[in-house]
């Protein structure tokens, strides 16, 4: 596979949690700043539900790409701030542990070999999907299964 740089990408489940005090885990809106220079941010519908509305509205204007999983429901990957909807693979979960982290790292490594959104999501979805079906190191996606599964999904929902 050919190296490509340039793009910067951030998970931000952390950036949007603080703790209390007395060890509470709270909600917390981080400064826009930043985002600056950040080409892609992926968190999920969950990491956001606590925060103002207006978070994703002043992300957008900051972000050109924003991958929002939404679990079983799917992916919203913003592009310049147009929502485009990729649906979730349907299979028959074992184990959902790690299935944002499959995803997040799957879309960033696809989108960074082939500036696709369709292609980043088609594939990130194939992944995660394999790492649901199993547990532990069993459930590890391998790039055969992937792709063959990513050309499932882009038959079914592309």
């Amino acid at each position: 596979l050919k190296a490509h740089t340039g793009i910067k990408g951030a998970t931000i489940q952390g950036w949007l949690r603080s703790f209390e005090s007395d060890g509470l885990v709270v909600a917390k809106s981080p400064s826009m700043s930043r985002f600056e220079g950040i080409d892609i941010v992926i968190f999920s519908d969950d990491d956001v539900k606590d925060l103002d509305d207006q978070f994703l509205n002043k992300l957008k204007e900051v972000v050109p790409i924003i991958a929002m999983t939404k679990g079983h429901h799917g992916a919203d990957i913003f592009l310049n701030g147009i929502v485009h909807q990729f649906p979730s693979f349907e299979v028959s979960p074992v184990d959902l542990t790690g299935a944002g982290d499959v995803f997040s790292v799957s879309f960033l490594y696809e989108y960074t070999r082939t500036r696709d959104i369709s292609l980043a999501a088609s594939f990130a979805h194939a992944a995660a999907s394999l790492s649901i079906e199993g547990k532990g190191v069993e459930s590890i996606p391998q790039m055969p299964a992937i792709l063959e599964r990513q050309s499932l999904y882009s038959k079914r929902y592309l």
